[in-house]
């Protein structure tokens, strides 16, 4: 398997799908939700927050990261759509982010928020453990990608 951005074969994404059908969803999706959001920019920095959360990087003080995967733990982000009703109407569609692991013999992620029913042991989250700092399009848009319709 050929190496993306000089990563390691075992990081490189396999999940990534074809222009084409990624055209023909957002197509389908805009087409039929006209009035919701296209998309949502997430800052990286959140990603790395999330990450951070999960154990997974470690932030130096200068503000460099590395990766911490050797574990093997499974880690994701878990996506939530809400909507902030006090929020101006261009900016009242949220993506909710948050940090989640598949602890051993489990077969689901569990997520690491703030009052979570049953906790992983020795993972508390900074703050709640939710973030939103993602902006929607339209208002925040790339009028040239072939995902806009």
């Amino acid at each position: 398997m050929e190496t993306k951005k000089n990563l390691p074969a075992s990081l490189v994404p396999l999940d990534s799908i074809d222009i084409i059908d990624a055209g023909n969803f957002t197509k389908n999706w805009q087409t039929s939700h006209s009035k919701l959001p296209k998309a949502f920019v997430i800052p990286i920095i959140d990603v790395v927050s999330l990450l951070n959360e999960l154990g997974h990087i470690t932030i130096e003080n200068d503000g460099r990261f590395s990766l911490n995967l050797e574990d093997g733990t499974e880690a994701a982000i878990r996506a939530y759509i809400g909507v902030d009703p006090n929020a101006p109407y261009v900016l009242k569609e949220k993506l909710l982010l948050v940090g989640a692991l598949k602890l051993d013999g489990s077969d689901h992620f569990k997520e690491i928020i703030e009052n979570e029913k049953d906790p992983i042991p020795g993972k508390t989250p900074s703050g709640s453990g939710v973030f939103d700092f993602t902006t929607p399009c339209p208002r925040h848009c790339d009028d040239d990608s072939p995902l806009n319709h």
